[in-house]
């Protein structure tokens, strides 16, 4: 069908339907706001329903176009929720779909793809792609369940995501969630395309405007989400043994106390807020922000409901010059990859851990606090090795949904298995001049900045002397300060050294203890 990357907007539905079922192939797609999720679910779940679609050239039939009940939070007569969001009403979707009630899919052959859960599943593109490699080992991680567009499945009118058995009174399908990044193992030319195709995945106009005139007004800003509300009564949360000197101890290590801090939070009324907003004077809630300056703004939106909202806040916050999140909560883990999309400095940080210790007993919001998933002032500490960043984590936090990851955010460093061959005849990048070291400073979240400093720079010995303090167990020594010239000091990368994670050398040096800085 050759089916181009552009948004098929509801009034072409008909123009779809129009053609003779068997001249179009189908995706039927069971989204994951179908079940109890909230907003951040149901895009995560989407975004992969929208990648399939795209790779395997199928229009996207969506079962489960319905509105977030998890989102749903009570603002009086502020807002109006007798008719609340999906997320098709908030994000244009870059390819041709449909909703499940519009197209009758009766008698065309069809196959079900999965029946086990995608966050256990692996889809591989192209469908000839090796997996017969150490790489993919790393990527898949235990994941047995390896799925490719293969003959069987082109030759299919329908191929079906149902979403796996129905679970509960609620009849509710719980399956097809999983963050992009962890469930497509690409290679380089199809990750550029996936990557391509989410950058049209955008929030609708109305909305990003908004968004965009609240970040505007604002000028710089930090964010910090807090949930509250509905993990007090979920399994695996600490949310009613936490204290809110918790919050201000960990804010104090990223947030000047002068500077502003919007809030993101679903219960801005809980009384845990107050000794953080005495300390932070300059701290405000974000719905509360939107609603009273920009109420008629917000009332003029086609969607005005407290869903609508909690994405507005979500693109608002996705702008902060720095960010803090809680741990378990996709709504943070969207605000930190749209972050890293926008080209923010992401480093992933968390509040605390949310995640249990193993055999202990849990009760919904709360449980014995654990350290079983360390953090350092909020960032994850590595605890293994491996290409991929789920690799080198403590295996008690699920990958696939607990935590985003700088593999997601567009544009990053392709991993072993995407990077880009060298193109026959290519010029090789020119070596640095004599006595100079090229140096590529990684960056938590993705980032990287490359300069060429001399092979005796105090500036090099010192990012090495970070390197290793960082790899030292707590306690750590105090972090270090980094302001770096690039582009000929038409620019600078300020960073702090609790955020560096490697240094590339070309040519190699090796680090010696105590550091010091040798050429190969």
């Amino acid at each position: 069908m050759g089916l181009r990357c552009h948004t098929i907007p509801e009034p072409t539905f008909d123009a779809i339907l129009s053609i003779r079922p068997l001249a179009m192939k189908y995706l039927f797609y069971n989204n994951y706001c179908s079940g109890r999720s909230g907003l951040s679910n149901g895009i995560m779940s989407i975004e992969v329903g929208v990648i399939l679609a795209h790779l395997m050239d199928r229009v996207l039939v969506l079962d489960g176009d319905v509105s977030p009940p998890a989102n749903v939070v009570e603002y009086g007569a502020r807002v109006d929720n007798s008719q609340p969001s999906r997320v098709s009403d908030l994000i244009d979707f870059p390819v041709p779909w449909v909703p499940a009630e519009r197209v009758d899919l009766t008698g065309l052959d069809s196959l079900e793809l999965c029946d086990q859960p995608q966050m256990e599943s692996v889809f591989v593109h192209p469908p000839e792609f090796d997996t017969d490699t150490s790489d993919f080992s790393f990527f898949a991680q235990g994941r047995q369940n390896v799925l490719r567009n293969d003959r069987e499945v082109q030759r299919a009118t329908v191929v079906r995501l149902s979403g796996g058995p129905e679970v509960g009174d609620g009849r509710h399908r719980l399956h097809n969630l999983c963050f992009y990044s962890y469930y497509f193992y690409l290679d380089a030319g199809t990750r550029s395309r996936v990557h391509r195709l989410l950058r049209a995945m955008k929030a609708k106009a109305p909305y990003q405007d908004l968004a965009d005139q609240i970040t505007r007004d604002l000028g710089p800003f930090n964010a910090v989400h807090i949930r509250r509300g509905d993990f007090k009564n979920t399994l695996g949360t600490t949310t009613l043994d936490r204290k809110p000197e918790e919050v201000i101890q960990l804010l104090d290590h990223h947030f000047a106390r002068d500077s502003k801090i919007a809030i993101a939070t679903d219960e801005m009324e809980d009384p845990f807020f107050a000794p953080i907003l005495e300390f932070y004077p300059k701290a405000f809630f974000l719905d509360e922000l939107i609603l009273d300056a920009y109420g008629p703004q917000f009332d003029a939106l086609p969607k005005h409901d407290s869903i609508a909202l909690a994405y507005l806040s979500q693109l608002v916050a996705a702008e902060s010059e720095d960010f803090v999140g809680s741990m378990a909560s996709t709504y943070t883990s969207i605000i930190q990859r749209y972050r890293g999309n926008r080209g923010k400095q992401e480093h992933f940080k968390f509040l605390w851990n949310e995640v249990p210790d193993p055999g202990v007993e849990v009760e919904r919001g709360r449980h014995p606090v654990s350290d079983c998933i360390p953090l350092d002032r909020g960032i994850m500490v590595e605890e293994s090795s491996g290409p991929y960043s789920w690799n080198r984590y403590n295996p008690r936090l699920n990958p696939a949904w607990m935590r985003e990851w700088p593999e997601a955010i567009l544009g990053s460093e392709p991993s072993r298995a995407t990077a880009r061959p060298r193109v026959q005849n290519e010029s090789p990048r020119p070596s640095p001049p004599p006595n100079m070291i090229r140096v590529e400073i990684g960056l938590s979240g993705g980032q990287r900045h490359t300069v060429e400093l001399d092979k005796d720079s105090e500036l090099l010995r010192k990012l090495f002397r970070a390197l290793v303090a960082g790899a030292q167990p707590p306690p750590r020594p105090d972090p270090v300060f980094f302001e770096i010239p690039l582009d000929g000091g038409r620019s600078a990368c300020s960073f702090s050294s609790t955020h560096l994670v490697s240094v590339v050398t070309e040519p190699p040096v090796l680090v010696q203890e105590p550091p010091e800085v040798v050429q190969k």
